[in-house]
């Protein structure tokens, strides 16, 4: 029951997430948390991991704390996690480890940094056919774009995400970044960059 009742949170954690409610993420990652101890599914540990610290980047971004040496801490742990993955396999988790890594070099003001590994996320995601994960490395680096002002590179990294959750079969997620991008509708059958 308690294996469940974690996988649940972490699904959640990931659902959230995806639909961009940082909030909910984070209190549901925060239920999951409590729980881990209960699982053995080592795929819903390295979920949490990684959603886990996403979400921790994203809600950081949207309240922009003046001292962020918590969020940090957080996510160089997940960071390590990631890493110590990678190393074992790096096909599966390298792309999430670089995302991470993106995101920390974000906080911490190293701008070229940060986007040379968003670039490496989405490669590494896409080398390795993991397309919801090259979808989101394409989303976050297109937040990180906008933030600085680099509309027609976040346009371009939009419109690549938009395509990768189709492909994924993320129905929602694409009528979402529809709505938000009302750009994307139009001529939107094609990714601007090689698939």
């Amino acid at each position: 029951h308690t294996t469940l009742v974690c996988w649940y949170w972490i699904l959640k954690l990931q659902a959230r997430y995806i639909s961009g409610d940082f909030e909910a993420a984070l209190s549901a990652a925060d239920q999951a948390a409590a729980l881990l101890w209960a699982t053995e599914a080592f795929i819903h540990s390295a979920d949490y991991c990684y959603y886990r610290a996403l979400t921790v980047a994203a809600v950081h971004q949207l309240r922009r704390p003046q001292d962020s040496t918590d969020v940090l801490e957080t996510l160089y742990g997940h960071q390590r996690q990631l890493k110590e993955w990678a190393d074992a396999c790096p096909e599966t988790f390298i792309d999430k480890f670089t995302l991470v890594a993106a995101e920390i070099a974000r906080i911490e003001g190293r701008e070229l940094d940060a986007q040379r590994c968003y670039e490496e996320a989405i490669q590494s995601a896409r080398a390795h056919g993991f397309i919801q994960n090259e979808a989101i490395a394409n989303e976050v680096g297109a937040r990180f774009s906008a933030q600085r002002g680099f509309d027609t590179i976040a346009n371009t990294y939009l419109r690549n995400a938009r395509y990768r959750y189709l492909r994924w079969g993320a129905a929602g997620k694409v009528k979402q970044l529809e709505q938000s991008h009302p750009q994307l509708r139009e001529g939107s059958s094609t990714p601007s960059a090689r698939k």
